[in-house]
């Protein structure tokens, strides 16, 4: 049925069923003659291209477009596109139908100084398409590509940067408004490769200027198409107190300057004002205006004098911030219990100072310089507390605020450093335990630690350092084990426990077994198996090692030796040591055997 599909036109033609459903294909018989006009006929108003696809070049990408057919059973429309009229098409995307009559299509990003060719093909909901190759191709001549700074033609300053982009060609004659003695000649990048270029467009008038940037390829004496660009002049500065908002907490807020293109500016608190003041030189911050020590809202308002030569005034309203409604908390847990005796604060006040007290009179408590984040110092003594804040800026002082904090004091204490929660460990292998021990001055002093590792407490190394060899376990799995360490000062003690993984080589022996008897001057085949530890490389070799002589066994997973006991007269014991090897890491298991001679 597809390869009939592949001559559909001719079937088009010839029975009106087939034209109504533009996709089917299969019947043989011949059709009543059609009530309406055959939109696929070469002879209709259309031509016989019922979808009339058009291609529009925008400023970065082509725009299809073409009449969408209603009642033909049409999905979805797949997008074809060739560098030529003669080559293959090739999919670009699809697009969903709609009940809409017209249907578009954007192809972002063409190659420049090339032609690109477009046809499109239904697809009906049972998956079947129509002939493409009768639907006449549709194309558009893709000039030089040009950007203009991040891709607005809207620019605040006249020093611009363009991005120029061509596949063909010999130079670029890059011009502005008509003006040769502006013209510019480059080398063009046939690669594709964007060529950048500054430029100054010179003064202006008004935002309302327009100025044409003129890019022509030339092809040997040959000019090319020109790519007009136009650009607007958008200078349209803007000053923000320096935190955000329009809510002031100092007389002498720093005002940030959002804008390229400014030469120069004045601030005032009256606009009357502005023309009587100098000019300073342009710059992303400003520190030298001062509001009107007044409570109520008031405006700044700016000049700015832009690089294309003309100014404009903006406007920005301030209220000063009277701290009515600050904000204070302590970071803790839910129960608000610690045992840390320095807790961070978390401030949200449009402020220039702040403090923190565990005393309503803040005695002796200096003002510092606000942060959204900060931290105070618990007094030593345990229990409930409360800390109190303040605010301030140059307009008005805070309400008091409170938070409570309830301070556990541990006598002792004993931790584990090293390793830590969670960690995997090596079965079989030593490892340097590390941990501290404390207990407050004036306190009793610490007697002993002791660290289990999983069977019993053992003494340590040190008491506030301290420091133990732990051989790790083996187990015939990865196994979750949990380790201790226990601190005494007197009749106090204190413990600590961490969760750790211990994982390990896995070697077997399973030929021969401890205490076999094996017959002397006779081929003897040694074999078993080995795994890696999780997480660690994977077994690099197993050795077999024999009255000394070390040899590499075949295989790892599953792995083997060929061993010829030697002759003896009456019978010998043989131990026979097999390691298997993993990274940094390896593992023996060893076996007894008794050979004795032959019958």
């Amino acid at each position: 049925m597809n390869m009939r599909r592949a001559f559909v036109l001719a079937t088009l033609l010839a029975m009106v069923s087939i034209i109504a459903l533009s996709f089917l294909a299969g019947c043989d018989s011949t059709p009543e003659t059609p009530d309406f006009e055959n939109p696929f006929d070469p002879n209709a108003s259309n031509g016989g291209d019922p979808f009339e696809l058009t291609a529009t070049m925008g400023d970065s990408s082509v725009t299809l477009m073409w009449n969408q057919l209603q009642d033909f059973d049409i999905s979805s429309y797949v997008v074809l596109h060739s560098m030529s009229i003669f080559d293959q098409f090739f999919s670009i995307g699809s697009v969903e139908a709609t009940t809409q009559d017209i249907i578009q299509f954007e192809y972002d990003n063409p190659e420049p100084t090339a032609t690109h060719y477009f046809k499109i093909q239904a697809f009906n909901s049972a998956g079947e398409f129509s002939g493409a190759s009768h639907i006449t191709p549709t194309s558009v001549d893709v000039l030089a590509m040009v950007q203009v700074n991040d891709g607005s033609r809207d620019v605040p300053s006249r020093n611009i940067s363009l991005s120029i982009s061509v596949t063909d060609g010999d130079s670029l004659r890059i011009s502005q408004d008509g003006h040769p003695e502006s013209e510019v000649v480059l080398p063009a990048d046939i690669s594709g490769t964007a060529t950048e270029l500054a430029w100054d467009l010179g003064s202006a008038t008004s935002n309302d200027t327009t100025m044409t940037i003129s890019v022509v390829v030339q092809f040997g004496v040959n000019l090319g198409d020109t790519n007009k660009v136009v650009i607007s002049p958008q200078f349209s500065p803007r000053h923000l107190l320096h935190r955000g908002g329009t809510k002031a907490a100092s007389l002498n807020p720093l005002l940030d300057i959002v804008s390229d293109g400014v030469v120069f500016m004045r601030f005032a608190n009256e606009i009357e004002n502005l023309p009587n003041l100098r000019w300073e030189p342009g710059a992303d911050t400003f520190s030298d205006f001062f509001l009107i020590d007044s409570a109520n809202s008031q405006f700044i308002y700016a000049e700015y004098m832009g690089d294309f030569g003309f100014s404009v005034t903006k406007t920005l309203p301030v209220t000063p911030d009277l701290l009515t409604a600050p904000e204070f908390s302590l970071d803790l847990p839910a129960d608000h219990i610690t045992d840390e005796i320095v807790v961070t604060t978390f401030s949200n006040a449009v402020a220039l100072q702040m403090r923190f007290a565990e005393t309503l009179d803040f005695a002796s408590v200096p003002w510092v310089d606000y942060s959204d984040t900060s931290s105070v110092t618990l007094t030593s003594t345990p229990g409930q507390k409360s800390i109190y804040a303040q605010y301030r800026n140059d307009f008005a002082d805070s309400p008091i605020l409170t938070d409570y904090v309830i301070y556990l004091s541990q006598p002792l204490n004993v931790a584990i450093n090293a390793p830590t929660e969670g960690n995997l460990v090596m079965g079989g292998t030593v490892l340097g335990v590390l941990g501290t021990a404390a207990i407050p001055s004036g306190s009793a002093v610490i007697d002993s630690v002791k660290f289990d590792g999983g069977s019993v407490f053992e003494h340590v190394t040190g008491t506030e350092n301290w420091t133990y060899d732990w051989t790790i376990p083996r187990y015939d799995a990865d196994t979750d084990l949990i380790v201790r360490a226990r601190a005494w000062a007197g009749d106090d003690s204190v413990t600590t426990s961490l969760s750790l993984t211990v994982t390990q080589i896995l070697l077997d022996i399973s030929s021969h077994a401890d205490g076999d008897t094996l017959t002397s001057d006779t081929d003897v085949t040694l074999s078993g198996s080995s795994s890696p530890p999780t997480e660690g490389t994977e077994i690099s070799s197993v050795t077999v090692t024999i009255d000394g002589d070390t040899q590499i066994a075949e295989g790892t997973t599953s792995w083997s030796y060929d061993w010829h006991p030697d002759l003896v007269i009456d019978e010998e014991e043989i131990v026979i040591t097999v390691t298997a090897n993993a990274g940094n890491y390896s593992y023996s298991q060893s076996v007894s055997l008794l050979v004795v001679a032959p019958e």
